[in-house]
């Protein structure tokens, strides 16, 4: 599983659409997009404040499935 298709599956998971989840996190929904079709990725800082939002490790975006 990649780091976007992790992204998509916790946002779907949490019940938020990617505007919820930009508002949440302080980005646009361009960006949270960008992301979870792979276009780009989450700076250490969004990376942080996804895992605290999503109760996961930062590791779980960069590990292996």
């Amino acid at each position: 599983m990649t780091t976007a298709e992790k992204l998509v599956r916790l946002r779907k998971e949490k019940g938020l659409s990617q505007l919820q989840l930009a508002e949440e996190i302080n980005v646009s929904r361009q960006a949270i997009s960008r992301w979870e079709v792979g276009l780009a990725v989450p700076s250490r800082e969004k990376l942080r404040a996804l895992s605290e939002l999503y109760n996961v490790s930062c590791l779980l975006y960069t590990s292996p499935s």
